[in-house]
């Protein structure tokens, strides 16, 4: 976790973004239960979005959430970026990013400028993976936190990008994909503004 939050604060030096750590939020009990912060709900991890529940708890951390989130936004939230680490098998060799605001051909510009990106950073890390990347409403997501977009925070922005990052690209590839996320976040950013008016 350490680790993570460390790649997170990089990360923000780099993009110039605001920067909301959520710390604290999981195994809150014996049953491993945990809030997911950027919706008023808590579950279990690896159950799907259905079994999460809705309780005054999760409300109060989602609502100090949001309010972090506006304060580093520091004006009207235009452009929403969360970063979500996962070990499911099922996305181990790829990033996924559920969005908000972009369409379908924007979404194929997004992914051929990631791996430009990518592709060009990585020779010079010969050791990380060369991950595969996943954009919706362009290609079939895994995670496509379609709950945090119905009643949580991802509705509160006109664009938004949720990346889920498989543990590749937090370990073994973490100083690469750290670079090579900083500059299509700042790329991109530029490029949605661009959409955006």
């Amino acid at each position: 976790a350490q680790v993570a939050r460390n790649a997170a604060r990089r990360l923000a030096e780099r993009t110039g973004f605001g920067l909301v750590l959520a710390t604290g939020f999981s195994n809150i009990d014996f049953q491993r239960r945990r809030f997911h912060v950027n919706r008023p709900t808590e579950g279990v991890p690896g159950q799907p979005p259905s079994s999460e529940v809705y309780t005054e708890e999760a409300r109060i951390v989602y609502e100090a959430y949001v309010r972090r989130v506006k304060e580093a936004a520091q004006g009207p939230l235009r452009l929403f970026v969360e970063l979500h680490g996962n070990a499911r098998k099922e996305s181990a060799g790829r990033i996924e990013i559920a969005t908000v605001g972009v369409d379908r051909q924007q979404a194929w510009k997004l992914k051929t400028l990631f791996e430009l990106i990518r592709d060009a950073h990585l020779r010079a890390w010969p050791e990380a993976p060369r991950l595969q990347l996943l954009v919706e409403p362009l290609d079939q997501l895994h995670l496509n936190a379609s709950v945090a977009k119905q009643t949580g925070i991802l509705r509160l922005s006109q664009q938004a990008l949720h990346i889920e990052l498989p543990r590749a690209a937090r370990s073994v590839g973490r100083e690469a994909y750290v670079e090579i996320l900083a500059e299509f976040l700042r790329e991109t950013s530029t490029l949605l503004q661009a959409w955006g008016k």
